[in-house]
């Protein structure tokens, strides 16, 4: 018998350990990766609306943001529009931390992919996705069965996962 999920699981966390030692190496964390890259994406975004972009509590954040100010990588500056907000802005050691964090996310790309060709890993990516829909329309039929709420879809659940690792590092 065939046990594919066993796989995915040990591979998936394996996978996750070796880039996190990088993350750590290179000085980051998965979290840290997390909100430099969302600030990357949306520059003077508000604390809050942050949050809740990457699914994080607000003290969790406050406390990310906190150490992350300390360590010079980002800064909070009063939201002249909403005396109530705070807006966050990466660093010029922020964005260089960012980069030497996207180094080691392209090498670990690279390094976890190494020997596939390109249609292999678009092969890869097409099965993965097509069986994460499946996972999910098995658990919306047991949970149908029975009778408790449906699942939430792939995408939020990404977005909880992504709380979780930063939830682990505050």
């Amino acid at each position: 018998m065939r046990f594919v999920g066993r796989l995915l699981k040990f591979t998936a966390k394996e996978g996750s350990e070796v880039v996190e030692r990088r993350l750590q190496a290179a000085g980051g964390s998965l979290a840290i990766w997390l909100i430099l890259q969302s600030l990357a994406e949306l520059e003077g975004e508000s604390q809050r609306r942050l949050a809740e972009r990457l699914c994080v509590e607000g003290p969790t954040m406050t406390r990310h943001l906190d150490r992350l100010e300390a360590d010079g990588l980002i800064e909070r500056r009063p939201d002249p529009n909403d005396r109530r907000a705070t807006l966050v802005f990466a660093t010029p050691s922020g964005r260089a931390q960012l980069q030497a964090m996207w180094d080691v996310m392209e090498q670990s790309e690279g390094d976890l992919l190494q020997g596939f060709s390109d249609e292999e890993v678009d092969t890869l990516e097409r099965l993965l996705t097509r069986l994460r829909e499946n996972v999910w329309h098995a658990a919306e039929a047991d949970a149908q069965a029975a009778g408790r709420p449906l699942p939430p879809h792939p995408t939020w659940m990404e977005q909880r996962h992504v709380a979780t690792a930063m939830g682990a590092e505050s």
